[in-house]
């Protein structure tokens, strides 16, 4: 991940456009390793407002909780419908903290037309 923020840096990209980059290149590698066949969760594993100790962050717990998900089409409204204090949790942390986002849980599914294309600019 340190290496993806050193290349934004030096290609000057907003963060927005890291995040594009960064759903893009997670979306391909998806399609590349057929990561979507898992199944997505019906229920939360684990509840944020049931968590032991209190002292993870937002995006902690849902790498923890959620990581199996995370390259394999789970997108930020199905996080809200399993979870809303989560999400909201989320939400928050990610604005006090515009430097530490969660660009593995997309807020859409994004399936590029083809993975050869996919990496290319507009």
């Amino acid at each position: 991940m340190l290496a993806f923020r050193y290349a934004c840096s030096a290609h000057q990209l907003s963060n927005e456009n890291a995040r594009q980059v960064l759903a893009q290149i997670f979306s391909t590698l998806s399609d590349e390793l057929d990561l979507t066949h898992l199944p997505l969760p019906d229920a939360p594993p684990e509840r944020w407002s049931d968590r032991k100790g209190r002292k993870e962050n937002a995006p902690t717990f849902v790498r923890r909780v959620y990581g199996q998900y995370l390259h394999g089409g789970f997108t930020r409204a199905m996080l809200r419908d399993l979870d809303m204090p989560l999400y909201q949790a989320l939400a928050i942390w990610e604005r006090r903290h515009p430097d530490d986002q969660l660009y593995e849980l997309p807020k859409k599914f994004y399936r590029p037309r083809n993975s050869a294309t996919a990496l290319a600019p507009n």
